[in-house]
């Protein structure tokens, strides 16, 4: 297999770069977007397939100067991740695969240009549906089962067109799922390179976390004859203080969402942190992203505060990944001044790392990435997903939980009854969505935002 062209990743590169250039100068950005977008909406501009998600993606015209700044920020992490990839890759320099759960920060480390697989599910959303079904027709063609979680599935697709660069290396985990497992291994066959597994764990005690960091110790050494070079531990060192910063950010605004009125930075926080933290890890950008909305956050519950609970009357937690072919939380916000305060995958209280010796940052790195949304949630005992359900709606207030079950998450079966019953006991009214998160051939935008909104009235919320 020899991929000889990117077309797909350079065009999505660039719609992030034309982004960061418009988000550089963030209020002219903003009026701009405000002046001009609404008559294009109105003329269903947005609405052609290939500027709708990218047009979502930087607010709809809903960001404050402010969140546009930190967008810039966001966009440039990217352009610079997937952008030196491709670089690496047509100048013959090696290209090192990885699923988003490994940290990343570590190829940083090295010096490697590196892509997550798991990024391409999201990618081929900023060229349109038709990008998107193109993606699942080529693995599905190849005979790789719909059953298979359409988060997984998209990547092979890219991979079977030729638009993933050759890796020299795949690194992967035994978590958190059997479709993640089954991709892996048909990943490892088309990449036709040495591959690395990082075992799964059940617990999250001492000894549970011992044999995590020990495996990632051994990955790091795979690493080391792969690339024929060590690893800078003083680069990584500097990328995890970048990373403890990025955390300290993320924890202060997760802590900011418990006010009454929150802050209504779900859409940017809970969104657009996400990849920085799979494939952006340690960078520069990403600090500064934290720190900016961190800065926005603080300003909203002191002195706008008066402004903040005229728009908040409803507050919404999610759980379950959201959607990855459309926005519901500007829609919420908008339609409903329903802001989500809490969600599944980014909900952050990463403790900080100790760099103090190489030991401890690895048993640090470990112990984040344990608190990745899905990895955090999807191991051990069921009592992990009631106690993180429960601290939530303790810590967060919502006035509903909206739980988005991906159809695909065969080991997610029984959790819908879970979350009502522990929700029962609160008094927080539950939607349970049954849909797939990737694929928009399974689901129509216009009946999930009825459900949605029919969730809100029958529960006397609007």
């Amino acid at each position: 297999m020899e991929a000889v062209s990117y077309d797909y990743l350079d065009n999505v590169v660039n719609i992030w770069r034309f982004g960061r250039k418009l988000t550089k100068h963030p209020y002219l950005a903003y009026f701009n977007i405000k002046y001009f977008a609404p008559p294009m909406i109105k003329l269903n501009f947005f609405n052609r397939a290939e500027l709708k998600f990218a047009f979502e993606s930087i607010g709809q015209g809903q960001l404050s100067p402010q969140e546009l700044k930190a967008m810039y920020y966001c966009l440039d992490a990217l352009v610079e991740s997937v952008g030196g990839v491709l670089a690496a890759a047509r100048n013959n320099e090696p290209v090192v695969w990885f699923d988003y759960t490994v940290p990343s920060i570590i190829l940083n480390a090295f010096g490697v240009a590196s892509i997550c697989t798991s990024m391409v599910s999201k990618t081929p959303n900023y060229l349109g549906a038709d990008c998107l079904i193109e993606h699942f027709e080529a693995a599905e063609n190849a005979g790789v089962s719909s059953e298979i979680c359409s988060m997984t599935r998209l990547p092979l697709g890219a991979v079977l067109m030729n638009q993933m660069p050759k890796p020299v290396a795949l690194l992967t985990t035994a978590q958190p799922c059997d479709s993640g497992r089954t991709v892996s291994q048909m990943l490892d066959y088309l990449a036709d390179a040495p591959s690395f597994v990082i075992d799964s764990i059940y617990d999250k005690d001492e000894e549970s976390i011992g044999h995590y960091s020990a495996d990632i110790m051994a990955m790091i050494e795979f690493l080391e004859k792969i690339l024929d070079r060590k690893l800078d531990w003083d680069k990584l060192k500097t990328h995890v203080e970048e990373l403890n910063l990025f955390n300290y950010y993320l924890r202060e605004v997760s802590q900011m969402h418990r006010a009454i009125p929150s802050p209504g930075l779900g859409f940017i926080f809970l969104e657009s942190s996400w990849p920085l933290r799979l494939f952006a890890s340690g960078y520069p950008s990403a600090t500064k992203f934290g720190k900016t909305i961190y800065d926005i956050g603080k300003q909203r519950i002191t002195k706008d505060l008066h402004k903040r609970k005229k728009e908040e009357k409803i507050r919404v937690m999610i759980s379950g990944a959201p959607m990855y072919f459309m926005d519901i939380y500007l829609w919420m916000q908008k339609e409903f001044h329903a802001y989500v305060v809490a969600d599944y995958l980014v909900q952050t209280a990463n403790p900080e790392i100790d760099t103090s010796t190489r030991e401890s940052m690895i048993r640090g790195l470990a112990i984040d990435n344990l608190h990745l949304g899905m990895l955090r949630q999807s191991h051990g005992p069921v009592e992990f997903i009631i106690e993180d359900i429960e601290n939530l709606i303790d810590e967060y207030s919502p006035d509903c939980l909206i739980f988005c079950g991906n159809i695909h998450c065969k080991h997610k079966k029984s959790v819908p009854k879970i979350i009502n019953d522990t929700c029962k006991k609160t008094g927080v009214p539950t939607l349970n969505m049954s849909l797939d998160l990737f694929d928009p051939r399974a689901n129509s935008e216009d009946t999930i935002k009825k459900q949605i909104k029919d969730f809100f009235i029958n529960n006397g919320l609007v």
